[in-house]
């Protein structure tokens, strides 16, 4: 049944420079994936640069404002502040604090050649932390789609996860989209657990650890040095092909990108312990 999966695709045309949304002028794409594009927008009469997020809306996922209150929720400094939110003729806008800095897939593109494993585990305890924060708030939070191009490293060398349209709450129920003959996927083929595969329409409960499994993955492609493939599973790690100091990473990675996940790591804190062994 995975070939009748598909990465979704947004049913609108872009935003254009000079566009008004509501009060907000656009100025331009910052970035684009699945369903949804991200604006560097200005408000009307004012110089103030903020983010305008923008993504399609489907019954069976959270809408603007729900999105918007799951990203309002997490710690100040950790996720960029929401300022504005609306739904509109099948579109969810969120307005939002523009994180200046790097994003993590950009900071890896730049490092020369293999990650050193003190690099690797660097990015992977950032990344895990972040997801840490979310998996432990009073109403827990999954975030559904921690891949590093949705984080930013901030000058001060802290992470920030920037887009919430995939978040879920635990315990609700998570279900593809489907069309005439396909199911698509919202978020992004290599990372999307196995568990949220399921083409029978009963969906699956909704669980921190397939967040893990995500995390699992980036250290799987740094460790190897390539892409992972589409809708996985990742082969497991040979940890006598890799450098000793990079075993334990290995070891914890394979683990967190188990099919099964009572298999993977108990939570994101269990994770980042095993790797600091």
């Amino acid at each position: 049944m995975l070939d009748s999966i598909r990465q979704g695709r947004s049913r609108f045309p872009e935003l254009f420079p000079g566009q008004m949304a509501r009060d907000w002028i656009v100025m331009n794409r910052i970035g684009a994936g699945g369903m949804g594009t991200v604006y560097l927008v200005q408000k009307s009469g004012s110089t103030e640069e903020c983010a305008l997020k923008v993504t399609d809306q489907y019954p069976e996922l959270p809408g603007g404002h729900e999105a918007s209150m799951m990203q309002a929720a997490c710690p100040m400094n950790h996720s960029p502040r929401v300022y504005e939110s609306w739904e509109e003729k099948g579109r969810a806008f969120i307005v939002m604090e523009f994180i200046r800095g790097r994003p993590l897939n950009e900071l890896f593109r730049s490092w020369a050649g293999r990650l050193s494993a003190s690099q690797i585990r660097w990015a992977l305890l950032g990344m895990l932390g972040e997801l840490q924060r979310l998996h432990t708030l009073p109403r827990p939070i999954v975030y559904g789609d921690p891949k590093p191009g949705n984080y930013i490293v901030d000058p001060n060398g802290n992470f920030v996860l920037v887009d919430y349209a995939n978040a879920r709450y635990v315990g609700d129920t998570f279900r593809l989209l489907q069309g005439e003959g396909e199911f698509f996927i919202r978020g992004t083929p290599s990372y999307i657990p196995s568990e949220h595969l399921d083409t029978t329409g009963r969906g699956v409960v909704i669980d921190p650890k397939s967040d893990l499994y995500s995390v699992g993955v980036v250290g799987w492609e740094l460790l190897v040095g390539e892409k992972a493939p589409k809708f996985g599973p990742v082969p497991p790690l040979d940890l006598r092909n890799l450098p000793r100091d990079m075993r334990a990473i290995a070891n914890t990675v394979n683990l967190a990108t188990r099919m099964d996940r009572t298999k993977r790591p108990g939570s994101a804190g269990v994770f980042m312990e095993a790797l600091h062994d």
